[in-house]
């Protein structure tokens, strides 16, 4: 189904509307350029789509997708120039045969604008329609704010080229036993790595011959039913799940979360220790 939401498609009917000039048509051009960028932010997200928690495609805010995007993917907002060259006999590089640039949209575009042309679908406060003048000027200033923001998405929405790459660590996640991939260089310096499928978090050691290794942090449950040991991954627990012990299969459902804490440099059981149930 063509809804007109291409970031081209939007782009271009903001022009218009700014061409015509009346007020609605202002309001109508922030409209438009506020999908523009709600369209590059998804068009960035698709292309990472493989390896980011399927959690943040249902992500609608532009702002927080991308910022949760750069966690994952620091250069995924970053203009870039790739070139592919031939490779001659000697393995040294030859002549280039494919060069494509790439215009990304920034972050620091969405923080500034995006917001800033919602408030314009709103009807005006009663204070600010008490001061006609001061009314007007901001209608004025608006006109210069979307030429600004215009010119701010018209590299990126002309961009068609992509040419992202990056080393990827694949692991095969504690929680939902799925196999998941995650930036290497990013889980190498943070130590950390998120299922894509289930979000559970898993420690990251990488050895010196490069080879990461994933660890996730267990507890024991014991079984209600023939007291056995039930090992249950942490980053899963929640209130309401169910699991099954693995020696007699009895089901068993987390029902409450307890946390304990004391006083400050005291340890073991004490007067002042107490107990946090929810």
């Amino acid at each position: 189904m063509e809804l007109g939401l291409d970031k081209r498609a939007c782009l271009g009917r903001a022009k218009e509307a700014l061409q015509r000039g009346a007020d609605p048509d202002l309001r109508y051009a922030c409209l438009e350029l506020r999908f523009c960028m709600e369209a590059l932010a998804y068009a960035k997200l698709r292309e990472y789509q493989d390896r980011v928690p399927a959690t943040l495609l249902e992500t609608w805010q532009p702002r927080i997708m991308m910022r949760a995007l750069l966690e994952l993917e620091p250069g995924s907002a970053s203009d870039r120039v790739t070139r592919i060259r031939e490779q001659t006999g000697d393995g040294t590089p030859g002549r280039v045969v494919l060069e494509g640039q790439h215009k990304a949209l920034s972050l620091a575009v969405v923080n500034k604008h995006y917001d800033r042309l919602g408030s314009f679908l709103h009807v005006p406060t009663l204070k600010m329609q008490s001061n006609p003048g001061a009314l007007r000027s901001r209608y004025d200033t608006l006109r210069r704010t979307l030429q600004d923001v215009i010119s701010l998405l018209d590299p990126p929405v002309a961009s068609g080229f992509s040419g992202h790459m990056a080393e990827l660590f694949h692991f095969d996640c504690f929680g939902c036993q799925q196999r998941s991939i995650t930036n290497a260089r990013v889980a190498t310096s943070s130590g950390k790595a998120a299922c894509i499928h289930c979000g559970v978090e898993h420690q990251v050691k990488v050895h010196a011959d490069g080879t990461p290794e994933f660890i996730h942090d267990f507890l024991t449950a014991r079984c209600a039913s023939c007291d056995g040991d039930v090992p249950l991954a942490v980053g899963t627990l929640k209130l309401g799940m169910t699991f099954a012990c693995p020696a007699c299969g009895a089901a068993h459902k987390v029902h409450t979360h307890v946390w304990e804490y004391s006083s400050e440099g005291e340890r073991g059981t004490s007067a002042t220790e107490r107990k946090a149930s929810v």
